[in-house]
């Protein structure tokens, strides 16, 4: 059974705002990357609703929501859990060229 995420608006720095409906999460992907190769993927079958990150270094997190808007999220080097958007799709960036390690989950539908 998964957990149920609720209706929500929210505005990103970039003033972008992102409608967020009520979901399962039904699956997760783990992404465990060792720096080498960035930009590292996670588009799976079904729209995203959680991410967490555990590790990374001076990173941004790329999105693209289910409505196409992209907007990225800089990570630098923090830790946290993202429950309240509904992705297709995310990239994991490295602009500064760090190789830093990456590790996360992704819960998608």
């Amino acid at each position: 059974m998964g957990s149920r995420q609720f209706q929500q608006t929210i505005r990103t720095d970039t003033d972008v705002s992102v409608n967020v409906n009520r979901a399962t999460i039904n699956e997760a992907v783990g992404v465990e990357e060792d720096g080498s190769a960035y930009p590292y993927s996670v588009d799976p079958s079904g729209d995203i609703r959680e991410i967490v990150v555990t590790d990374c270094g001076d990173v941004v997190m790329h999105c693209v929501g289910t409505g196409g808007t992209e907007w990225d999220v800089p990570l630098n080097g923090g830790t946290g859990s993202f429950d309240q958007w509904e992705l297709e799709r995310i990239e994991f960036r490295d602009p500064s060229g760090t190789g830093a390690a990456l590790s996360a989950v992704v819960s998608h539908e």
